[in-house]
């Protein structure tokens, strides 16, 4: 499915930390994004991997994986639409800490390390969300 802007912007609008975002500044984000889809049990990041993109799940459900002290993969959540992930390796300039696998065909839009770095980061309230409600969902994992 294809998402034109007015309707990419309705789903931005249930992410959590655009929630209070004008219509002005996510027509600026969408404007950035790159229309993505995967099939039912790709890995769209792995562990350990250097993080150039941030993802807007806009379709579909993925799975956290992170490995443990034995080396073996642990499915630590699964996350459903509307929903985002890749924040945290971009937020602290550091590999990826988790491998995001899908568990059905996922409609997404990605943004670009760059641009997350101009449109997220350099907005401070929009970075000061994001933080807060990516500790919160660390915390509940």
């Amino acid at each position: 499915m294809t998402h034109n802007d007015s309707s990419l912007e309705k789903v931005l609008k249930q992410i959590d930390f655009l929630a209070e975002t004008s219509e002005s500044y996510l027509n600026k984000i969408t404007r950035e994004l790159i229309e993505v889809s995967f099939e039912p049990g790709e890995y769209i990041l792995k562990e350990g991997r250097q993080g150039g993109s941030f993802f807007f799940l806009l379709e579909g459900t993925i799975s956290i994986w992170t490995t443990d002290i034995d080396g073996e993969l642990q499915k630590i959540a699964t996350v459903e639409a509307p929903s985002y992930f890749g924040e945290l390796a971009l937020l602290h300039e550091q590999n990826r800490n988790a491998s995001i696998k899908t568990e059905t065909r996922v409609q997404a839009s990605m943004l670009c390390k760059e641009a997350f770095k101009d449109l997220i980061l350099g907005n401070p309230k929009i970075k000061n969300n994001l933080i807060k409600f990516s500790t919160q969902r660390l915390d509940n994992t």
